[in-house]
Order: C-alpha cells, then structure tokens, then sequence
C-alpha cells in the first residue's frame, strides 16, 4: 500500500506521534519532584475550567497538576524539535 503524500496525513501522524509521546510521559509518574511555580489569578482559573470540563467527561482521569505538565512537557517538546520556529523560542525573542 503507497503512503499517503497529502499534507494533512503528514501532520496528522506528526500529530499522533506528539499526543503519544506527552500521554507517554504524562503516565510516567515516578520521581516526580515538588517545586512551587507561580501563577496569575486569571490562570489559575482558567486551569481550574478546564480542569472541570475534562473532568465532567471523565472523571479522576486528569488532575489540575497533570494538565500543568502536559503544557510545560508540549513547551519543551517543541522548543527540543523545532528550535528557533518554536513557540517558545519566538516569545523570547519578543522579550
């Protein structure tokens, strides 16, 4: 069977391979260390509403911490694969 050449079928497995590299180190629970970062009201509370969406749909899945590494783990994944062109990288360089 020809692999797909078509633009979207490329980034749809880039996209898969990402969901399950960050689910697979979401899962990988040990040694996890306790920092104390610092947050924003308002984005705490946006954490907290998503927090709630997700969990009405299925609950103890995720936790609030859970979601806050997802999003530190997709920032360094990015940063690690894309380098300059990454999100990260170009919010750094507006500051």
């Amino acid at each position: 069977m020809p692999v797909s050449t078509h633009p979207r079928t490329h980034t749809q497995n880039k996209e898969e391979l990402l969901v399950e590299a960050l689910y697979e180190q979401l899962v990988n629970r040990k040694r996890l260390s306790s920092l104390t970062f610092r947050y924003q009201s308002g984005e705490l509370q946006a954490l907290e509403e998503v927090f709630t969406q997700l969990d009405k749909k299925k609950p103890r899945r995720l936790s609030r911490n859970d979601i806050a590494r997802l999003g530190l783990i997709w920032l360094i994944e990015d940063y690690q694969q894309h380098g300059e062109e990454s999100v990260l990288a170009q919010v750094h360089q507006r500051m």
